[in-house]
């Protein structure tokens, strides 16, 4: 009973000391020693312990040699299982290196991560060159001290006329460009990759920097022809991608889902921000005629007022319009503008902005200014000021009903009063003949 389950102890450890460490392999061996000890002096005291001595020493020598044999043994079954393992670690490493591959791919970072992870480190460069742009103000102006205390007037002027602007967000997405950090640097017609409606800007250059909108000032973002090919082999350039409404031009007219937007140029850029010349078609003024010619649609912007924005506006993406219509016309100011309408793709998300309006806008000097004016006085002179009326909704505008049916209500209110002023008349004389 002893001897066999000996025998099964020493089958299961060899069978184990394939798959153990060398430590624990010694380990096993000082076992089975041990074991077998233990069955000689077992065995020795069942006999009655004669022959001890001699018993001892030949179980001692038996167990030396089976420890020999059996450690050249697990020293070829050692080497087996080494050339065995090297043969079965090449497909096992190709294996991990399968795992580890769909793994980065189960992991790669969403486009929603991209865009914040850009935008993070365009507010890093931001920063940096917002304290940079400190020290230099900071030294200038303590230059500009020095230059007063030595009452160098003439230096002093000089360079103020030469003072740089503040712009760290232009220089951030500068450094950007440089280091080709910008996340989608090829521009593209439809959706950015996780940017979705109603997604906000705290700056233009913010736009710049995931590659939503290209340009930190011109409203129009249009490919040019150096993007024909590929995909767009066919299509007709430039196209225009994205349009910023700001409040910039004086003739834009945003109704929220259906917008007209005038085109780029002609306006008083540093000043009062009107019309000064007459438009061309060219640039992105040509890029939205076909766009309107193409039935390409564009992504717009609004950008608000914001206390909450570091640069004092909010821009909000309103999703994809089409360019439905073009056409030229004088604008407010008396010069040829180009306007465009935009009707909003069905099937988006709800808009929740406000429509953008002109913001240097001022109170018209003459009727004629009015936008959307269908009926210079709809009381037809009666009242002392005029009142005039404007549709800014129908396509083309319709006029109020009520000024054409004027004169007939006021020849119909008239012929009411005398018919009540008549009717009071003869009741108060059948009155006086009954008390008669």
């Amino acid at each position: 009973m002893v001897a066999q389950s000996l025998k099964c102890t020493e089958t299961e450890s060899e069978v184990f000391t394939r798959r153990v460490s060398a430590r624990i392999k010694e380990k096993q061996r000082a076992d089975k020693e041990l074991l077998f000890r233990r069955r000689v002096l077992s065995d020795q005291k069942d006999s009655g312990g004669g022959g001890r001595g001699k018993s001892v020493k030949h179980c001692c020598k038996r167990a030396r040699a089976d420890k020999t044999a059996n450690g050249e043994n697990e020293n070829v079954e050692l080497e087996k299982t080494h050339k065995g393992f090297e043969v079965a670690a090449e497909p096992m490493n190709r294996s991990l290196e399968a795992t580890e591959a769909v793994a980065a791919c189960t992991f790669e970072k969403s486009d929603h991560a991209k865009v914040k992870e850009t935008l993070r480190l365009f507010n890093k460069y931001y920063l940096h060159f917002v304290q940079e742009e400190e020290k230099r103000c900071g030294k200038a102006e303590a230059e500009r001290k020095a230059s007063k205390a030595s009452k160098s007037k003439k230096r002093a002027a000089a360079e103020d006329t030469k003072s740089k602007a503040k712009r760290p967000d232009l220089k951030a997405v500068s450094k950007m460009m440089e280091t080709n950090e910008i996340l989608y640097s090829e521009k593209r017609i439809g959706d950015i990759p996780g940017i979705k409606v109603g997604h906000q800007f705290y700056a233009r250059a913010e736009m710049v920097a995931v590659g939503f909108h290209s340009h930190w000032l011109n409203g129009i973002d249009y490919m040019g022809q150096n993007y024909k090919k590929g995909e767009y082999m066919n299509r007709t350039f430039p196209l225009a991608v994205a349009i910023v409404l700001s409040g910039m031009y004086e003739d834009d007219l945003d109704n929220a889902e259906d917008v007209v937007y005038t085109g780029q140029g002609g306006h008083d850029l540093t000043g009062n921000k009107r019309q000064i010349q007459d438009q061309k078609m060219e640039r992105g003024n040509l890029a939205l005629k076909n766009c309107v010619e193409q039935c390409v649609p564009v992504r717009v912007v609004r950008g608000h007022e914001s206390k909450s924005s570091y640069t004092g506006r909010v821009y909000t993406y309103d999703g994809l319009y089409k360019v439905v219509q073009y056409w030229a016309e004088k604008g407010i100011s008396g010069f040829t503008v180009y306007k465009y309408r935009l009707r909003r793709l069905e099937g988006q998300p709800i808009l929740t902005t406000n429509q953008v309006h002109f913001s240097f806008g001022r109170v018209p000097q003459s009727v004629s200014e009015i936008r959307g004016l269908v009926c210079e006085d709809i009381t037809g002179g009666q009242e002392s000021l005029p009142i005039p009326a404007t549709n800014l909704v129908d396509d083309p505008p319709v006029a109020p009903i009520g000024k054409l049916n004027y004169q007939f209500w006021h020849l119909y209110y008239g012929y009411l009063s005398y018919v009540i002023l008549s009717y009071v008349r003869v009741w108060e004389f059948l009155l006086a003949c009954d008390m008669s």
